[in-house]
């Protein structure tokens, strides 16, 4: 997953966390650590909470549905 370079954007949020979520599961099946290159991903997560509309189904912003 390709993440954006912007940060602070709630959908760029979003994604980095999405990606620390696939990273975990690979780690966990390859039974294995984080490398140095794969701990940048893992400190870009940023929770939940201050992305309530990544979790509306009914998600009217163009940014979220896509």
């Amino acid at each position: 997953m390709k993440l954006q370079s912007n940060r602070s954007g709630a959908v760029t949020k979003h994604e980095a966390n999405i990606a620390v979520i696939v990273l975990l599961r690979q780690l966990e099946a390859d039974d294995r650590q984080l490398t140095a290159c794969e701990r940048d991903i893992f400190n870009r997560y940023t929770a939940w909470g201050g992305l309530p509309p990544a979790f509306n189904p009914d998600q009217k912003d163009g940014c979220w549905a896509a």
